[in-house]
């Protein structure tokens, strides 16, 4: 089996989606595509067996533009 990296992204400010405790996606800024990449570090922990989330850093990827984006957050 090998090892799943798990990421947990907070808002600033929460969304009223996030607020009523409803699932949220990250959406491309410019094309709206769901295809978007983030540029983390994760450790991996021996007790758990998995990857945790360490940094999530700024840089988005968006695989449809094919270059550096920005996200917005929408309901599910």
């Amino acid at each position: 089996m090998s090892p799943s990296l798990q990421v947990a992204v907070s808002l600033e400010e929460p969304s009223p989606a996030e607020e009523d405790g409803r699932p949220e996606k990250p959406v491309c800024e410019h094309c709206r595509s769901s295809a978007v990449t983030f540029d983390a570090s994760a450790c991996w922990d021996a007790k758990e067996q998995q990857f945790e989330y360490d940094i999530l850093f700024d840089e988005v990827y968006c695989q449809h533009c094919e270059g550096k984006q920005r996200v917005d957050w929408i309901p599910v």
